[in-house]
């Protein structure tokens, strides 16, 4: 009686694994980790990784969160120690550890030195800044109070991020189940199918 496919490949992955595992893998791992390495060291790579970054579920909000509770201390601080807005925003960027972040803040000052409202700026980049954001800085700006706002910013996202961190697990945890069943599934499957096969000649 043939095997099933299943069967075959599983028997096959476990004679490879048992031959060449404990030599491929490590090589495998190694290479991986040197490949991707150079390709964040080029700035190309680096700015596609971090456009990368802001689209994988579920990990996306908490780029987002972590980049804009950095810049809106930095801007909070900044700006009420009189620092003027041109040159805070180019000192927060470079507190964000995410390039399409750093960009926005860095393009953003030849618009604010010909006068054009912060929040008319970022509104540019709807993907980096949501519309709570953009409407808290339009509050401060219409108010005289963007320090202020900038520290209201700040305090709720440094309080998001440590919130979604604390749950991250109760997220990722169906995730492993299913995908763990999944992989036993696969086994019980390529395990059982010989018996019912043979079963049917019988």
């Amino acid at each position: 009686v043939e095997l099933p496919f299943t069967t075959r490949v599983l028997i096959a992955s476990s004679k490879f694994m048992t031959t060449y595992g404990g030599i491929v893998l490590p090589l495998v791992l190694i290479l991986a980790v040197l490949l991707f390495r150079m390709w964040v060291s080029h700035p190309g790579g680096r700015r596609q990784w971090d456009t990368l970054k802001l689209r994988i579920p579920l990990f996306k909000n908490i780029v987002k969160e972590f980049n804009l509770a950095r810049i809106s201390r930095s801007m909070a601080s900044l700006l009420k120690s009189g620092v003027p807005m041109d040159k805070a925003l180019e000192l927060s960027g470079t507190v964000s550890n995410n390039t399409r972040y750093s960009a926005s803040t860095k393009d953003s000052i030849k618009f604010i030195q010909r006068g054009v409202a912060l929040t008319e700026v970022l509104k540019g980049y709807p993907e980096l800044y949501p519309p709570i954001t953009i409407r808290m800085i339009e509050v401060g700006e219409r108010s005289g109070q963007l320090d202020h706002m900038f520290d209201r910013l700040a305090i709720f996202y440094e309080k998001t991020v440590s919130n979604t961190l604390n749950n991250l697990s109760t997220v990722i945890e169906p995730i492993l189940l299913l995908t763990i069943g999944g992989f036993v599934g696969l086994i019980g499957i390529a395990i059982l199918s010989p018996i019912w096969k043979f079963a049917e000649t019988v």
